[in-house]
């Protein structure tokens, strides 16, 4: 689709406008691309069938890469499509110090799944632990403790001990299930906080359980030799329970 609706992103010519390219810049512009050095840059196909390559415009040795700069701003060149070649300027990154904490958690986690499915990293993990850590301990005053104590993440000013466990949900991985408790047996915690994220990382439910009742509701894992604890919503309605979800969510 075309239109007479495009502006050069850099000069601000009119352009016919590529739904395609909703970036690209016109020829001129594209003339002066330059290495981040300064050097001037010529952009080609490789053959008739296409493919990409770039020299440096005063001896014509190779350029590596497609990143290019034309008046110091960012900008891609590659293999346009059906032949040729585009230049189109690099979005800026948004600033990212008007988002939220909870904004930019989301994002990290929209990035890394993007990432993911392009092959370059092997999983979306993201800051759940120690975003959860800090949400609980801000939200019920706690003073967390130092990330080598074993057992349990905070204290409150009575003194009681809490483990602080957070798990995302996502459309690959939608179970509640906590991460490993150890040493039950040893009570090394007397509160566990227990939160659960949709995939953004908004709060969907949390709350307060005392070890006995993680004790009886968690089974043994040899495997892990550890508890697991399956953190359903349904656990809120246990009078021995504390639902601490609006209290997060504020």
């Amino acid at each position: 689709m075309t239109g007479i609706d495009h502006q050069c992103p850099v000069c601000g010519c009119v352009l016919p406008a590529l739904t395609r390219y909703p970036r690209y810049v016109c020829t001129s512009c594209a003339g002066r691309a330059c290495s981040a050095a300064g050097r001037r840059l010529e952009f080609f196909n490789v053959g008739l069938s296409g493919g990409f390559a770039a020299r440096y415009a005063d001896d014509g040795s190779p350029h590596a890469g497609h990143d290019c700069f034309i008046d110091g701003r960012l900008c891609r060149a590659d293999e346009a499509h059906l032949g040729g070649i585009v230049v189109e300027l690099v979005a800026p990154l948004p600033d990212w110090s008007e988002y939220s904490d909870r904004q930019l958690l989301s994002a990290h986690c929209e990035l890394l799944a993007a990432l993911k499915a392009r092959g370059v990293v092997r999983s979306a993990n993201n800051p759940v632990a120690d975003y959860t850590e800090s949400l609980v301990s801000r939200a019920l005053d706690l003073r967390l403790e130092a990330q080598s104590r074993a057992g349990y993440d905070a204290r409150d000013a009575a003194g009681l001990r809490y483990q602080i466990k957070g798990r995302r949900l996502t459309a690959h991985n939608a179970s509640p299930q906590l991460g490993a408790l150890r040493n039950l047996d040893r009570e090394p915690f007397d509160v566990l906080a227990a939160v659960v994220y949709d995939a953004g990382l908004a709060v969907r439910y949390a709350a307060l359980l005392p070890i006995a009742v993680v004790a009886g509701l968690s089974r043994y894992s040899a495997h892990s030799n550890s508890h697991v604890l399956i953190f359903r919503r349904s656990l809120l309605d246990d009078p021995r329970v504390t639902d601490i979800s609006a209290l997060l969510m504020t």
